[in-house]
């Protein structure tokens, strides 16, 4: 199939695209179709795209195909193509504020170019305000860039920003929410991520926060049901397909992890030994005693070995109930957690099967390590904090933490 854009004026073509898939995946086409095409026209109608005295003919065939390109997740190639727009047309400020965001994403996603990145990112941010004030997604990507703990009051801000200038700020909404689970701040982060995945072209990370965020909500039936239509609209994601794994080895009815850890169309990206360390995790979960637990435990310590895996290592420990060995692979990271979606964040502390561990009284020790009691002690409490069967009173051991760091 080949989809087509064309100039109103004279009928010229202004952006296309061709799609191939096997006749028994229509279905699975016509939703690529709709999400390019989708994306495409978000930007197309752009006011100022429109305007041909900001944004050249050229320069808008550029940006289409950049707007095209970003559902793939191709972040290196979108900020290319995104690079040449404001090049081609210096003065359109969504032009700036989209490369401002997608540097902002390559920020996030760490590693070697992340100074450069951010760097271009606050700068294509600050060109874009420049020309427009009012541009929510300048706003955003400055808030992207901010992926310390320590920064988290700051990225809200603009992200408040941004969300009081458009409310329906697909990106904006996505990492506002982001940013509140990674604190702790569930129930409000749903929402928040409700309104990104219904805003905007429909991109398979913003369902995923939504079905993600409903099952750390002991949603899980909701969950369930919205992932299996997210499956049939994404048939290929091996994102979706892993949750699909993890929402019945770590939410479910554990009686039924087996059958989906079975499936091979869901486990086909997987090797053996995860596979095989998930069937363990599930055992331990379904039918719990010393030697199932025990079992589960020895394959997460030969599986996570060494201290870059050891967050992993804690996750998987806190699945089973293994909360000292949980502690002490954290105690082993080099690494340390940050605010951002697409790395090891804090998030994980906030789930359901950590529990346990929450209660412990050595989270409150780690959260003030790594800033987060920092965090709620100026703004607010996570959720754990202020449900009624509170595991202590947060707010007393925070300030009793805070006066010994004090000297006090």
């Amino acid at each position: 199939a080949t989809l087509t854009l064309n100039s109103v004026a004279d009928g010229a073509i202004i952006w296309s695209t061709s799609l191939t898939r096997p006749a028994a995946q229509t279905d699975a086409m016509h939703h690529e179709a709709e999400v390019r095409m989708g994306a495409v026209f978000v930007c197309a109608l752009d006011e100022t795209a429109r305007d041909r005295s900001i944004v050249s003919l050229d320069a808008l065939k550029v940006y289409l195909q950049a707007c095209e390109a970003l559902p793939s997740g191709d972040d290196l190639h979108t900020r290319k193509l995104l690079s040449d727009v404001t090049r081609l047309a210096p003065d359109f400020a969504q032009g700036w504020a989209t490369l401002a965001e997608w540097n902002g994403f390559l920020v996030g996603e760490g590693g070697d170019d992340v100074p450069a990145a951010r760097k271009e990112a606050l700068d294509a941010a600050a060109r874009a305000l420049a020309i427009d004030p009012r541009n929510s997604a300048a706003w955003v990507a400055r808030g992207m860039t901010k992926t310390q703990i320590d920064e988290w009051p700051a990225a809200q801000a603009d992200l408040t920003q941004a969300l009081t200038l458009n409310p329906d700020d697909p990106i904006g909404n996505y990492f506002y929410a982001s940013d509140l689970i990674n604190v702790g701040r569930t129930n409000e982060a749903l929402d928040y991520a409700m309104r990104g995945a219904n805003s905007g072209p429909q991109f398979w990370p913003k369902t995923l926060q939504v079905i993600e965020t409903l099952a750390d909500l002991d949603r899980v039936d909701e969950a369930q049901a919205m992932l299996a239509t997210a499956l049939k609209t994404w048939p290929d994601n091996d994102n979706l397909k892993d949750f699909a794994v993890i929402l019945a080895v770590r939410y479910a009815d554990p009686a039924k992890g087996a059958a989906t850890l079975d499936d091979p169309v869901l486990t086909a990206g997987q090797s053996p030994a995860h596979r095989h360390l998930l069937q363990l995790e599930a055992d331990a979960r379904a039918h719990p005693s010393p030697a199932t637990v025990e079992t589960a435990a020895g394959a997460i310590k030969a599986f996570y070995a060494g201290p870059d895996n050891a967050f992993g290592a804690a996750l998987n420990f806190m699945a089973i109930g293994r909360i000292d060995d949980a502690y002490a692979s954290i105690g082993e990271m080099r690494t340390s957690l940050r605010n951002a979606p697409y790395v090891d964040n804090p998030s994980t502390f906030f789930r359901p099967f950590a529990a346990t561990f929450r209660a412990d009284p050595r989270f409150m020790t780690l959260a003030a390590k790594l800033g987060l009691a920092a965090v709620w002690r100026a703004t607010k409490w996570p959720d754990f904090c202020t449900a009624t069967d509170a595991p202590y009173n947060c707010p007393a051991v925070a300030d009793k933490l805070a006066r010994q760091e004090r000297g006090q």
